[in-house]
């Protein structure tokens, strides 16, 4: 220490001592400080602490400070002012034992310990500010900053009862005021660098003043001094960042400093703004807040407005920040939504918690607002969950009505601009680089979307007319569309340009899956226009996908006609038992079932002769139905049809439910023959048992009696009402009609026409083969069909469908993706309804059994091969539906 300022040390410790801020220490403690010293204005010495290791040992506890943003709205509408000053503050607060004991420090004169807050501590700023506020806590229009307190009212009563208030506090709790520094009942006062009145906020003229001395810097030191001081009071200057540009390009390092006329002019520009006494508008927490947001390709400018009192938006508070280089090349919605998160979070103090008006000039902000977070781009995903803690609502304001956000986002501030991308991750990393490589090149090379990329960045006009009409398809989405590193995106989707869309379209179709599904699969990862439509092209005309589709939905139940009279229409099958070959005939209108055993080699000619003993006891029918077994397709029974006079029809092929009416008294009589040691008197209890309740049995309706059986009973006989057992029938095929079509397509499959590309359900393979059409064959809803081998088979139009293959791959004009639905459950729907080619007239169909009937695959009756399958409950078709073609 200096001899010459030893003395004035020893008094000022012994000053300290005496007020009780200080007491020597003998004993010996674990912290021992060094002090430092500094002369003040008068001459005299202030004894500071060194505690520099002391405070990497403290632990802060960081106590809230409140900021000018907090305080000033409680301004609003003050007239009278005090400021106050807390004489050596931190003074007033007492150190317990422990704590003094490490604030030991060393003098010539011993060792001393602070019994009061010292300055320097790390701890020493929130401990004192804490307990400021405590003293504030009951006193109504006091607030303070660290050691400044502010006294307002809105008139001079209330200002004096609100200083008499604190003045009686500060007392009771040992608080000293500065009285040199006390500026009691002013209409303005200067606290932190403003000025505060009952008109707003202004700079400090002392600081004006200041600044307006600055000479010319000379050096970048100097310049960063100079930019230091005006950036305290940059909230003044609206268009801070550009006037200032000038000046810091001085400061990088690559730059010589070299002092021109611009940059003076520059400097001048900032002492004239200052100097022009700008006013902000105290916030009034009453009063709707509006936050006006605007960007350009430099920067991001917000203004804070409220109404003044004759209803002008006046400014509270106003912000511009310079654009980092990764944001510049944000699209011009990504800047746009950017610039309000921007302002929001700038002034959080003002907006968080309460409901205010975003304006903008960027209408398409408008509708990503109110779409699923799920539907915007990445970027502006995290944006938005960013603004989710906010309430606002969001207006449009074209530019030239926003002039002072737009002003504001020209003219921007370049503090605090860095930013850090963390996760453009999934959108993009699912190519390949070089896919990525490609994708970009493509998207630069073709027309479209390189214009709609250059619009998306410098940004959309005002209407729909102002746009490029190659780009007007994209108007309705614009706002989901950004650039990210030279790629298209529409939400989170990559914009596919028009030559990779086949290879994408190849690779959607990997797993031939349906169209629904492949469309699900594209829709959350690649767009383009009418991508739909591409997707419904490719799905159909996929050869493998045609060739495992589904069995087709059945088509409404088509019953036979009810015959008008008994045995008048009779259907026959053939049907196996116990190693035994069984014919069956049974009448359409009673229901009544005649079964013979056939000798064992059941050939065409014992069926017929077995038919014919049938006729000879119960009459020759008009109309025999038969499956197309060979039995019945044979040359033989066709000339016994002939020769004994009843019309033959035959179902279609492979398809069983044609005749199903005998399918299902086969399988009654079956399950009867298999449970009963008497195969005959079964089948007379069945004969005899009544069709329903309001039908008799199939014997009385055929023979008009009752057949004896070995039950007891009164035997009489019957005439049965034949329009009353017709109706009875009609109603009952009625009934069944409509359960079954409950669950059937709602109108029949469209007509083929002739020389039409067809597929085939082939049964054994249950593969769809090609073939074309022929005619048509006997009956409403069966086809001949050639194979492309060049054989003739019939099918059920249940069993054909249109062939997609050779569909043409004409491009459709661009649009939306949202047409045509698709189907989820199948490789593709049901187009048969979509047909647009003209169909053309069918010739007569051919009498030649070659060609109206499908020759057999093997010897015996053409049944459905058994399928592999899991295990379950056995189903079988309703017996109700016996009479029906399906």
């Amino acid at each position: 220490m200096p001899i010459a300022l030893k003395d004035k040390v020893k008094a000022e410790l012994d000053s300290m001592e005496s007020q009780g801020v200080i007491k020597q220490i003998i004993e010996p403690t674990e912290w021992v400080n060094s002090i430092t010293y500094v002369t003040k204005k008068d001459g005299s010495i202030r004894i500071c602490l060194d505690p520099r290791r002391l405070n990497k040992a403290l632990i802060r506890p960081h106590y809230k400070q409140q900021t000018l943003e907090e305080l000033n709205h409680k301004f609003h509408n003050m007239q009278h002012f005090s400021k106050l000053d807390a004489k050596c503050g931190y003074w007033s607060v007492k150190l317990d034992e422990a704590s003094q004991r490490l604030t030991t420090f060393q003098t010539p004169f011993g060792r001393y310990v602070f019994c009061r807050l010292p300055f320097g501590l790390s701890v020493s700023q929130d401990i004192f500010q804490l307990e400021m506020d405590r003293v504030l806590e009951g006193c109504k229009g006091a607030e303070c900053i660290a050691d400044d307190i502010v006294i307002f009212g809105r008139t001079v009563e209330e200002h004096d009862r609100n200083l008499l208030n604190f003045m009686q506090v500060a007392a009771k709790r040992g608080l000293t005021l500065n009285s040199n520094k006390c500026h009691i009942r002013q209409t303005s006062i200067n606290f932190f660098g403003n000025r505060y009145s009952k008109d707003g906020i202004q700079p400090d003229p002392q600081k004006v003043a200041d600044l307006a001395g600055m000479p010319t810097p000379s050096t970048k030191a100097e310049l960063q001094h100079f930019l230091g001081f005006i950036t305290y009071l940059s909230h003044f200057i609206p268009d801070f960042s550009t006037k200032t540009a000038v000046l810091r390009d001085l400061l990088k390092k690559e730059a010589d400093f070299i002092w021109e006329p611009h940059h003076q002019a520059a400097m001048e520009k900032l002492k004239q703004e200052v100097s022009e006494k700008s006013l902000l508008q105290f916030f009034d927490t009453t009063s709707p807040v509006y936050l006006q947001c605007d960007a350009s390709l430099q920067g991001l400018g917000v203004a804070l407005l409220q109404h003044d009192q004759e209803g002008r938006l006046r400014p509270v508070a106003y912000a511009s920040k310079a654009l980092s280089s990764t944001e510049t090349r944000y699209s011009c919605i990504e800047r746009e939504l950017l610039a309000i998160l921007f302002g929001v979070e700038r002034f959080h103090t003002y907006l968080y918690g309460r409901l205010f008006h975003v304006i903008t000039d960027h209408k398409p902000l408008l509708m990503i607002m109110d779409k699923p977070l799920t539907a915007a781009p990445p970027r502006l995903q995290r944006m938005l969950i960013r603004l989710q803690g906010y309430n606002f609502q969001i207006t449009h304001r074209p530019g030239l009505d926003n002039l002072l956000a737009d002003s504001l986002s020209r003219l921007p501030s370049t503090h605090n601009n860095e930013t850090v991308e963390l996760d453009l991750r999934v959108d993009l990393v699912q190519f390949s680089s070089r896919k990525v490589v490609e994708l970009k090149h493509t998207t630069r090379q073709d027309k479209v979307l390189s214009a709609l990329m250059e619009v998306i960045v410098t940004g959309w006009p005002d209407t729909v007319k102002r746009v490029q009409p190659e780009l007007r398809e994209f108007w309705s989405y614009r706002d989901e569309l950004t650039v990210s590193d030279g790629i298209i995106l529409k939400g989170s989707r990559v914009v596919i340009p028009k030559q990779m869309q086949p290879d994408i379209l190849e690779k959607l179709h990997t797993s031939h899956l349906g169209q629904q599904k492949t469309k699900l699969l594209a829709r959350g990862k690649v767009f383009w226009s009418n991508m739909n439509k591409d997707i419904d092209r490719v799905v159909q005309s996929c050869v493998r996908c045609q060739e495992h589709q589904p069995a087709q939905t059945p088509e409404p139940l088509q019953p036979h006609d009810i015959p008008t009279m008994p045995w008048n229409t009779v259907a026959t099958d053939m049907f196996e038992f116990k190693g035994k070959q069984w014919l069956i005939v049974v009448d359409y209108y009673s229901k009544y079932p005649v079964v013979r055993q056939l000798p064992d080699q059941a050939t065409s000619s014992a069926v017929i002769t077995m038919m014919q003993q049938v006729f000879a006891e119960h009459g020759i029918p008009a109309k025999v139905v038969s499956d197309n077994g060979p039995q019945y397709a044979s040359y033989q029974f066709k000339s016994f049809a002939e020769s004994w006079g009843f019309e033959h029809a035959t179902s279609s092929p492979r398809r069983p439910q044609g005749n199903g009416f005998v399918e299902r008294q086969i399988r009654t009589i079956k399950g009867i023959m298999k449970k009963t040691s008497d195969i005959q008197l079964a089948l007379l209890l069945w004969r005899t048992t009544p069709i329903s309740e309001k039908l008799p049995s199939p014997a009385e309706v055929l023979m008009n009696r009752q057949l004896r059986t070995t039950l007891p009973a009164k035997l009489q006989r019957t005439q049965p009402d034949a329009d009353d057992i017709y109706n009875q029938l009609q109603e009952r095929q009625n009934s069944q009609k409509f359960y079954f079509d409950k669950h059937a397509r709602r109108a029949d499959l469209p007509e083929l026409y002739l020389g039409q590309d067809v597929r085939y359900r082939d049964p054994v393979s249950r593969r769809w083969c090609p073939a074309t059409v022929d005619t048509r064959a006997k009956g409403q809803r069966s086809y001949i069909l050639q194979s492309p081998e060049g054989s003739y088979l019939r099918r059920n139009r249940q069993h054909i469908r249109p062939d997609h293959t050779d569909q043409s791959t004409t491009e459709v004009p661009r649009g939306d993706d949202s047409n045509g639905p698709g189907d989820e459950g199948a490789s593709s729907t049901d187009h048969d309804e979509q047909l647009s080619t003209p169909h053309r007239a069918f010739p007569e169909p051919r009498s030649s059994p070659g060609r109206e009937e499908a020759p057999p695959r093997s010897p015996g009756r053409e049944e459905t091969p058994p399928r592999r399958q899991r295990s379950s409950r056995n189903t079988q078709r309703p017996k109700k539906y016996d009479d029906f073609e399906m």
